[in-house]
């Protein structure tokens, strides 16, 4: 998998379905920070 250094992650073409599962992962990953933010 590439480096998301430099690319622009709103261009789909620029992607593979990997690359796009990894970001959906960290972004799972940070639910529980948002929930928190919000109770603040």
């Amino acid at each position: 998998m590439r480096s998301f250094a430099g690319r622009d992650i709103l261009l789909r073409r620029d992607f593979e379905h990997a690359e796009f599962m990894q970001v959906f992962e960290v972004a799972r990953s940070m639910d529980p920070i948002a929930a928190m933010a919000l109770t603040m």
